[in-house]
Order: structure tokens, then C-alpha cells, then sequence
């Protein structure tokens, strides 16, 4: 009986001991991967909402509010008015709630400051990057908890987000979302540096910053086959100048090409009330697509476009604020999407048609 008891208790003991150790193992696996993996939810569909013009402000407020974890934040300026400390206000309040945040804002002299001070009291993490030469700190995104990101047009001011034709996407997709975290936070390491990150893909998304425009975008316009739409601020070309032959003159050659093998092309630029310089620069892009057949319009005065939208067949190019000049191709740390999603393409070819019906067609007087 005591025999038997003893083989009993050692069986029973060998076992407890087992079920620690494999209990214990268990614990590291689910610790590994409970950890976060973005390849995880690459075949994931996106939910994916366009916000355009003044929807982008409660937009933003309500993604900054949703953060539990976490803010990543690249802007070119935080206006000190009324609007800009609004959404500042935001982030000091996300802050004080225990989220953790990341910005990298464009250097400036005086302009940003005060949103620096600001966030800084509040525990933040945030600085103004220098690019050098003459680049800048284009790209405008939020992104929340390393899940849930706005990418777009608009300018953290009341001008932009009160008086200002601009183009969004709000997307909910970690994949998507942690890509541009990363490329945040490489950005934020050393500002100068374009971040050395490959594109990444999901079903009818995928990112596009930096240098990658360069590439993207003339293989869109090469294989266009039925449409063309581009809205856009400022496109600089350099016919007959010293930059002659830049990437913003081929993809005018390339939309001519498109054109006269039968796409519908159109343009939409910016027709400032304010700014001579910009009219120039449009004005001198749209008398050479002109020239070649292509109609250009201009956007209605009242608003300033400040969009960056670029529609090719079933895609689109929702942009960061990349005006097609050679700054923006070359120089500033830019970031873009493109989308195949058909609701979000219909919705912003929607939106494209609304100004193109309102807008001024070239030429006339003050061109």
C-alpha cells in the first residue's frame, strides 16, 4: 500500500512539475505574441473614410481622442490661432491622460514655437526638423495607437481647414498605420535623412513617401488607360531652364503622351488670390499642356486648393502635401497613399468633378 501510495505521489509530482514547466512556456508564447506584429494583419481589409476640407478637424479630434497608447504626429505647422490651439489642445489633453506622444514638426524661426513650448509642458515628445537646403517637414499625419492614421493635405491652421479645398484619408489598418510610425520616428532620429523604408502593401492600399514618388507616380500616368484627373496646388515645370528634363517635365510630357492616345486628362490648379508667384508657376505648366491639348482649369478663387489628389483608372494618390516641383520630388520628407478601395475612388472622383464644374477653364486674362 505504501509502495503503491509512493508511485502514486512521484507520478503526481513528476506531473505538477511538467504542467509549471509547460505552463511557464506557455506564458513566454503567448507574451510573443501578444507582441506586435503588422504582418499579421497584412491580408486584413482597411476601413477607410475620405475627409475633405473642413470635415478634417473633428475628424482629427476624434482620432486624437480615440489614442489610448500612443501619438505619432508629423506636421509642417501648428498655427497660434484658434483652430491650431484646438488641436494642440488635443494632444496636451491625450498627454495628461497618459498617452504616450511623438512629433516632428518643420523648423521655423517663430511659427511653430509656440506649439513646441506647449507640448513640451505637457510631457510630449517633439521636435522641429531640419532638412537643409531647402527641404522641409511636408508630411501631415496622425496616427493613433500604431493602428488608426489621417493622411493628407491639410496644414495644422484655420486658413487650411476653414478656407482651403484639402484631401484626406482616414484609414484604420496597423499594417498600414505602424509603417508610418516607423517612418515617423526614423525621421524624428535625424530629420536630414530621407527614412530607408521599403513600401508596404495591403489589399487596396499602399504607402508611398519620400523618393518613392519618383517612381510611382510617372508608372501611374505611363499606364493610364481611360483617365487622368490631377488636382493639385502647385506644379512647377522647367522647360528651357537649368532644371530642365526634371521629373515634373516629364510628367507633363507623360500626360500629354496619355492624352493624345486617348485618355481623359484634366488638371486643376491652384488660382491664388493672394499669391502672383504661385499663378506664375501654374500658369507657365498650364500654357504647355494647353499647347498640347490637354484642358486645365482653374480652382474657384473664393477657396484656395490646396489639395494634392491625383486619380489614374481605378487608383488614387491621396498626397501629403507634395506640390510637383522639384522641392517636393527631391527634397522634402513627403508621405502619400494610393488606393484602389472603389467606394473611396468614386467618393473623391466625386469630390474632383464638384470643382472641376465650378472651376475657371484656361486661358483668360490674368494668364
Amino acid at each position: 500500500m505504501t509502495a503503491r501510495f509512493n508511485k502514486l505521489f512521484i507520478l503526481l509530482t513528476v506531473t505538477f512539475l511538467l504542467t509549471i514547466s509547460v505552463s511557464c512556456g506557455t506564458e513566454t508564447d503567448v507574451e510573443k505574441e501578444n507582441q506586435f506584429s503588422p504582418e499579421k494583419y497584412s491580408e486584413q481589409q482597411a476601413v477607410i473614410q475620405v475627409v475633405v476640407d473642413d470635415h478634417y478637424l473633428s475628424a482629427a479630434q476624434k482620432l486624437i481622442r480615440s489614442a489610448e497608447s500612443t501619438l505619432h504626429l508629423s506636421q509642417l505647422y501648428m498655427n497660434n490661432d484658434p483652430t491650431g490651439r484646438k488641436l494642440v489642445g488635443e494632444l496636451t489633453d491625450a498627454a495628461k491622460r497618459g498617452v504616450d506622444i511623438k512629433v516632428i514638426l518643420n523648423e521655423t524661426k517663430d511659427r511653430n514655437q509656440w506649439a513646441v513650448r506647449w507640448l513640451h509642458q505637457a510631457g510630449a515628445k517633439v521636435k522641429q526638423g531640419n532638412r537643409g537646403r531647402s527641404g522641409k517637414i511636408h508630411a501631415k499625419l496622425i496616427i493613433a495607437d500604431r493602428s488608426r492614421l489621417m493622411i493628407g493635405s491639410t496644414n495644422w491652421s484655420g486658413m487650411s481647414i476653414r478656407n482651403t479645398h484639402e484631401t484626406n484619408l482616414r484609414i484604420d489598418h496597423p499594417t498600414i498605420a505602424d509603417y508610418y510610425v516607423r517612418w515617423i520616428e526614423n525621421l524624428y532620429e535625424n530629420p536630414r535623412l530621407d527614412p530607408k523604408l521599403e513600401s508596404v502593401k495591403v489589399p487596396e492600399l499602399k504607402t508611398v513617401t519620400g523618393r518613392q514618388h519618383k517612381e510611382v507616380i510617372p508608372e501611374l500616368i505611363s499606364n493610364a488607360k481611360e483617365r487622368i484627373w490631377l488636382g493639385i496646388y502647385a506644379f512647377k515645370t522647367y522647360f528651357g531652364s537649368r532644371n530642365k528634363g526634371s521629373t515634373t517635365d516629364k510628367l507633363a510630357r507623360k500626360m500629354v503622351a496619355a492624352k493624345k492616345r486617348g485618355v481623359d486628362v484634366r488638371v486643376i490648379l491652384e488660382l491664388s488670390d493672394y499669391s502672383d508667384f504661385m499663378n506664375e508657376i501654374n500658369a507657365k505648366t498650364a500654357r504647355y499642356l494647353l499647347d498640347n491639348g490637354v484642358i486645365v482649369k482653374g480652382s474657384p478663387r473664393h477657396k484656395t486648393a490646396h489639395w494634392k489628389l491625383l486619380l489614374v483608372d481605378d487608383n488614387v494618390l491621396v498626397g501629403s502635401s507634395m506640390n510637383w516641383g522639384y522641392s517636393g520630388f527631391n527634397l522634402h520628407a513627403e508621405a502619400s497613399i494610393l488606393c484602389s478601395n472603389t467606394s473611396t475612388v468614386e467618393t473623391l472622383e466625386r469630390y474632383y468633378l464638384n470643382l472641376w464644374q465650378t472651376g475657371k477653364t484656361y486661358p483668360y486674362e490674368e494668364f
